[in-house]
C-alpha cells in the first residue's frame, strides 16, 4: 500500500504559499537571465528562444494578486506575441499564457477554464489571430475537455467543421458520440474482480460509474468523500479501474468512501470504456438515473451538479 500523507508530512497553507512565492521568484530570475543574454548578444541565433523564455517566465512569475507586475509581464509578452518574424507556433504559446493570466488578474485568481463561455471566445480570438495552426485546435480541445457538456458538444462540432488536424477531429467526434448517449439506456456490462457481471442500465436504483487510473492514489478516490451528504443512500457504485491489474485495484478498494462493485479494464481502448464511453480523461464519473438511463457525466468535482441533472 503506498504511503499516504500524514500530519507530519502534509504542508500547511503557509508552506504551500511559500512554495508558490518561491516558484514565482525563480521564474522571474529566469526571465532576467534570458533578457541579459539576448541584450548582451543581440546577433546570437538563440535570441528568439531567449525572448520566448523571458516572456513565458515573466508570465509564470506573476501571482493573481500582483497586478503591477502582471502589467509589466503582459507588455513584454505582447511585444513578442506581435512579432511576425517569430513562428506562429511560438507566439501562440505565449499568447495562450497571456490570455489565461489576463483573465486571472481580472477575476482575482479564477482560472479561465472555469468560465466555458469566455474560454470558447478566447479560442475563437486565437484562431482569428493565428489561423488554423494545429495548436489552436489544441486550445479548442482544452475547452472541450473542461467545459460543461453542452459547450463541449458545441465546440466539438465547431472543430469538425474547420480544417483541424485529424487527431483533433477524432477527439471531437468522441465527445459528440458520448454526448449522444445521454437519456438512453447503455447496453453494457462490466465484470467485477470476483467475475460477476455488472449491468450499467439497471432500473430501480441510481448507478454511479467511477472511472479512474486503477492505482491506489489517495487523491483520486478521496476526492469523493466530500460528497457523502448528497449521494443518494441507495446509489449503486461501480468502480472501473483502467490500465490496471487485479492487484492494484484490490489495493485501492480500501480507499473508496462508498461501497460498490470493483472492476478493471486492462485494455480500455478495446473494452467498454473505449468503444462505448470513448473516455479520454481520468478520473471521470457517469451517472445513471433510476430509470436506468445515462443522465449525466463529468469530473468528480462536478458530482453535485451531475446528481442534480439526473434528478437525484
Amino acid at each position: 500500500m503506498p504511503a499516504t500523507a500524514t500530519s507530519a508530512t502534509r504542508k500547511t497553507p503557509a508552506q504551500v504559499q511559500a512554495d508558490i512565492q518561491q516558484r514565482a521568484g525563480v521564474a522571474r530570475q529566469t526571465a532576467q537571465s534570458a533578457n541579459v543574454f539576448y541584450t548582451s548578444f543581440p546577433n546570437d541565433p538563440r535570441v528568439p528562444q531567449a525572448r520566448k523564455l523571458e516572456s513565458m517566465s515573466l508570465l509564470r512569475g506573476v501571482l493573481a494578486t500582483d497586478a503591477d507586475r502582471g502589467q509589466v509581464a503582459l507588455q513584454t509578452a505582447s511585444a513578442y506575441r506581435g512579432d511576425r518574424t517569430i513562428p506562429g507556433k511560438d507566439r501562440l504559446e505565449v499568447a495562450v499564457m497571456m490570455e489565461r493570466l489576463q483573465y486571472e488578474l481580472r477575476q482575482n485568481g479564477r482560472a479561465l477554464s472555469s468560465d466555458p463561455a469566455e474560454h470558447e471566445r478566447t479560442a475563437d480570438r486565437l484562431r482569428t489571430e493565428f489561423g488554423d495552426l494545429p495548436e489552436v485546435y489544441g486550445f479548442y480541445l482544452a475547452v472541450v475537455n473542461t467545459a460543461d457538456r453542452e459547450t463541449a458538444n458545441r465546440v466539438a462540432r465547431k472543430i469538425l467543421l474547420q480544417p483541424a488536424p485529424a487527431s483533433a477531429k477524432i477527439e471531437a467526434q468522441l465527445t459528440i458520440d458520448r454526448y449522444s448517449l445521454l437519456g438512453k439506456k447503455v447496453d453494457a456490462v462490466f465484470t467485477t474482480l470476483e467475475g460477476e457481471p455488472v449491468a450499467l442500465s439497471t432500473p430501480g436504483k441510481p448507478t454511479i460509474v467511477y472511472l479512474w487510473s486503477g492505482d491506489a492514489r489517495v487523491n483520486d478516490l478521496n476526492r469523493l468523500k466530500g460528497h457523502s451528504s448528497i449521494v443518494p443512500h441507495d446509489a449503486r457504485w461501480v468502480y472501473v479501474a483502467l490500465h490496471s491489474g487485479v492487484g492494484a485495484t484490490l489495493a485501492a478498494r480500501s480507499l473508496a468512501p462508498f461501497p460498490g462493485s470493483y472492476c478493471f479494464d486492462a485494455a480500455p481502448s478495446a473494452g467498454v470504456v473505449g468503444k462505448l464511453f470513448k473516455n479520454q480523461h481520468l478520473p471521470y464519473v457517469y451517472v445513471f438515473d433510476r430509470g436506468g438511463n445515462l443522465a449525466s457525466y463529468g469530473r468528480p468535482d462536478e458530482l453535485p451538479a451531475l446528481l442534480t441533472n439526473a434528478g437525484l
